[in-house]
């Protein structure tokens, strides 16, 4: 008997794109690879920062996490979130450079 469920030759694949938020590789020139991180110590408490992060592109610092804002569903609203050197399993941030 004939398996029904064999692979297809043709799969369908998504068109490639820029694997940064375009505000994130816009903040990298081109040929410099991935930015600097600014180390946790160096942050300052209340300072916005340009993020490397998941959600938000700029954050107010508060000594645990970051601050800002964040579009989903077609809405604006406030974000937080934690620095990659706080939480291994749900850090997503990290600061470029200082704002100022």
């Amino acid at each position: 008997m004939e398996d029904e469920h064999r692979p297809t030759d043709h799969v369908p694949v998504a068109p490639l794109r820029d694997p940064l938020p375009p505000h994130q590789s816009e903040s990298i020139p081109e040929g410099q690879g991935l930015p600097k991180f600014i180390p946790i110590i160096d942050l300052e408490i209340g300072m916005a920062y340009e993020l490397e992060s998941r959600n938000i592109p700029r954050g107010i610092w508060d000594g645990e996490c970051f601050h800002g804002i964040r579009f989903k569903f077609g809405q604006l609203f406030m974000d937080q979130e934690i620095h990659w050197d706080l939480n291994d399993h749900h850090g997503t941030a990290q600061a470029i450079r200082k704002l100022e």
